[in-house]
């Protein structure tokens, strides 16, 4: 028989690790039959919409625990970005924690921080014992909020990712892989990306995630890479779109409302505002631009399957992944543009179909120009 050994890890080594996960920080209070009692955490979680529900992990050699145990209740307070400071006093001994803090009695009775960027009074409906903790699972009673950013807890320290900051490194990962700075063939280090960025770690996942959810990144086993993307990939899609928008065609040149014609127009004349002189003028805004023409132009059809399986295309990352690393592009793509509305006009399913397949083969033209003159696959 062969015996399988589960390697062991050690406190620090776990600690080290876990840290890597970044999390909220709230201070848990309590009120007790003789005093109040109040710690700082990062373990919690929101664990039911219906009920609602959350849960706590609490040591259970600190006297919160036991105040809580006893009570039956408890108030996450949530705490803003900029309240470092409140974090650490409640997370160090003290003879009273709640000393300068603003402080308010809660529905059921518990102190609530006043400056939170949010509140979670609860009643325990049930604990968990696990290795040294235990876990409060409370229903909650009452339930409060303010505008603001949370502060953050990362590898042992607090801080803030604020949505600038998040912004910006999303912003320039998505620039860097559409420019081709970001080795495509090997998983991404984060540390070392990280680095090059002077940011967090925790920065670059979260910019990372948003992108796989756009298509640029994608997971695997033991991290992330960019996702592989060729001259071919982008040609199949613009094909596919076309084959749709030529369904469409079929089904309403010459049915098409003056207020939907309107509307399409409009649609059209959006996509110019965003090139000039054979160059775009805002990328972002010129993609949110066409991705409306198009959807409009198929939403024609009422046909909700139809419309789906545009959105399955996902066509404004395609169309990133085809043109992001340039701004240069044609006023041939507005013109062909105008010429599907012109046909729709005249109601003239020649034309229309016509202008779908040109405006197709300049886009998987310029596409395949671009990709092989940036190292083709990504």
């Amino acid at each position: 028989m062969t015996v399988v050994r589960t390697p062991n890890v050690d406190r620090d080594h776990f600690r080290n690790v876990a840290g890597r996960f970044a999390t909220g920080v709230a201070v848990l209070t309590s009120r007790g039959v003789q005093a109040r009692a109040g710690m700082t955490v990062s373990a919690l979680t929101s664990l039911s919409l219906d009920p609602p529900m959350v849960l706590v992990c609490v040591n259970r050699s600190v006297p919160t625990e036991r105040t809580v145990a006893e009570a039956g209740t408890f108030c996450l307070n949530i705490l803003a970005e900029g309240q470092e400071q409140l974090a650490l006093q409640f997370a160090r001994p003290s003879d009273d924690k709640f000393t300068g803090v603003r402080v308010h009695e809660g529905v059921l009775g518990n102190p609530v921080l006043t400056d939170a960027l949010a509140s979670i009074e609860c009643e325990v409906s049930d604990t968990v014992q696990a290795g040294s903790h235990s876990i409060f699972i409370g229903r909650a009673r009452d339930a409060q909020a303010r505008e603001g950013l949370p502060l953050t807890y990362f590898r042992g320290g607090f801080g803030g990712l604020t949505l600038d900051r998040f912004n910006q490194v999303y912003q320039r990962l998505r620039d860097m892989i559409l420019a081709r700075e970001i080795d495509g063939h090997d998983d991404i280090d984060v540390p070392k990306l990280a680095r090059r960025l002077d940011v967090e770690p925790a920065a670059v996942l979260a910019g990372l995630s948003t992108l796989r959810r756009e298509g640029l990144i994608m997971s695997t086993r033991h991290g992330h890479r960019v996702a592989p993307f060729t001259a071919d990939d982008a040609a199949e899609a613009f094909e596919a779109r076309a084959i749709i928008e030529q369904g469409v065609a079929d089904l309403t040149v010459g049915s098409v409302s003056e207020d939907d014609l309107v509307a399409l127009d409009q649609h059209c004349g959006e996509l110019s505002r965003f090139i000039l002189n054979d160059e775009f003028t805002d990328f972002e805004a010129y993609l949110e631009a066409n991705d409306r023409f198009h959807r409009f132009l198929i939403g024609l059809s009422g046909n909700r399957r139809a419309i789906a399986q545009y959105e399955a295309l996902a066509m404004p990352t395609i169309m990133a992944h085809s043109f992001g690393m340039t701004r240069k592009s044609s006023s041939q793509f507005v013109d062909v543009h105008q010429r599907i509305v012109s046909g729709y006009r005249r109601r003239d399913l020649t034309a229309v179909k016509a202008a779908i397949g040109l405006y197709t083969t300049l886009a998987t033209e310029r596409a395949r120009e671009l990709l092989t003159s940036h190292g083709g696959s990504v």
